[in-house]
């Protein structure tokens, strides 16, 4: 088997992997923390000029969208 693509939302499933397969490369590729979730945002709103403070129930809202970058862009294009 030259590569194998594993996907799956949880954390416990990829570390069982890596231990049955412990001589196999695995990357794991994640979601941004809620604290860099928010940095981008902010980042691309001020790249489109557009003032706006994230409220802390918005804060929240994020936290649950969770960190995947085209969630995080359809977020930001929602306020632009």
């Amino acid at each position: 088997m030259s590569s194998l693509s594993v996907i799956t939302a949880r954390v416990p499933n990829y570390w069982r992997k890596r231990t049955a397969l412990p001589t196999k490369p695995l990357n794991a590729l994640a979601d941004a923390d809620p604290a860099s979730s928010l940095a981008f945002i902010n980042k691309k709103l001020q790249e489109a000029s557009v003032e706006y403070n994230i409220s802390p129930e918005e804060t929240q809202l994020i936290e649950r969208l969770g960190g995947r970058a085209s969630d995080l862009e359809t977020y930001v294009q929602g306020k632009v």
